[in-house]
């Protein structure tokens, strides 16, 4: 997957987009730890394993935060090395299957997110304040 496709996010940008939120900037936060989901989440946000991270999960996603609604999606893992930058490549690639490559590449950019530094990073500069217990 190219990197033309998504953005990374810092944390400093959705801290902001968590405590100043707006009816025009709507996003899910998809975190896709598995066992070390245990470790606390960023506020707002909903755990999809990456381990089963597929279709199946992706109809999901797309039915509680639709594409055409405007959402922005925004993906990480411990780290956001290896699990969350997967789960990204299959959810971009379902959302190109689904709305049409022609349609849908302008606007992945701007709509599908990788945390910079995953869990890791946010805990590192947040964890005091904006981490809740699972």
């Amino acid at each position: 997957m190219t990197r033309e496709l998504f953005t990374i996010l810092s944390p400093e940008e959705l801290k902001n987009w968590i405590i100043h939120p707006n009816s025009t900037n709507k996003f899910i936060v998809i975190d896709v730890r598995t066992s070390d989901y245990l470790y606390g989440k960023i506020p707002q946000s909903v755990n999809y394993p990456s381990n089963t991270f597929g279709l199946k999960t992706i109809d999901k996603i797309l039915d509680n935060w639709k594409w055409e609604d405007g959402y922005k999606y925004v993906f990480h893992c411990m780290r956001s090395e290896v699990r969350g930058p997967k789960s990204l490549a299959k959810f971009i690639t379902s959302l190109k299957n689904i709305y049409g490559i022609d349609n849908i590449n302008d606007q992945l950019k701007d709509r599908c997110y990788l945390l910079k530094g995953g869990l890791k990073l946010w805990n590192e500069k947040y964890g005091d304040v904006l981490l809740e217990e699972i």
